[in-house]
């Protein structure tokens, strides 16, 4: 029994590392994934790697290839369309109850939050403006005060925003995301429902 408690607390493990590892940066959409090199890599035994895998399969991260194994899956441009329209409807209808429960400490708390990401464009690499976006974005959308609905958002931004492509390929691209963070707070600090929705689809489908 504590034998496997242990084999299943390190299939775990290994799903949240290969996870970073994607959202990060160190694997990108289309590459494969080797059991052999995932099993080199992260210390695991091959049961562990083919479990990962299947975990992230069902999450949409990775998909099976026939004859080919598994890679950081692609997704195509209906897909990404489908992903931007139920976005659009969860985040602009979370927008009106971020409006109506929003304090000034909230919003000092998103400018802290946004000036943060800001500061880590110039920083090497990926981790820190991927950490610093999802921090403004998760703050963002706890306001609303449904959970369900946060949560929802969260890990639709995550299972499609794999190796941050789209604009953040660029510095120029970063600095516009930033811009818009900033944006997006002005929008609450007026309590403008309707220049937020907008801020927001343009924030979602500028990826």
């Amino acid at each position: 029994m504590a034998k496997s408690k242990e084999s299943a607390a390190r299939v775990e493990r290994l799903v949240e590392n290969l996870v970073n590892d994607i959202t990060y940066g160190a694997y990108q959409t289309g590459d494969r994934l080797k059991l052999v090199d995932l099993q080199r890599r992260y210390e695991a035994t091959q049961f562990e790697a083919r479990k990962a895998l299947s975990i992230l399969a069902n999450r949409r991260l990775v998909e099976h290839v026939q004859n080919a194994g598994f890679r950081v899956r692609v997704n195509d441009d209906k897909e990404r369309s489908d992903f931007d329209y139920v976005r659009v409807l969860l985040e602009t209808t979370a927008a009106r109850f971020v409006i109506a429960r929003v304090t000034d400490e909230d919003i000092a708390e998103l400018r802290r939050l946004a000036d943060i990401f800001e500061q880590s464009i110039d920083h090497v690499g990926r981790k820190d403006q991927i950490a610093a976006n999802e921090n403004f974005h998760t703050r963002f959308y706890e306001i609303c005060g449904n959970d369900v609905l946060a949560k929802t958002i969260s890990d639709l931004r995550n299972r499609y925003d794999i190796a941050t492509s789209g604009r953040w390929r660029s510095l120029e691209g970063l600095k516009v995301s930033a811009a818009q963070h900033h944006l997006l707070v002005d929008a609450v600090e007026t309590r403008d429902v309707m220049l937020l929705e907008r801020q927001i689809v343009e924030h979602v489908q500028g990826f």
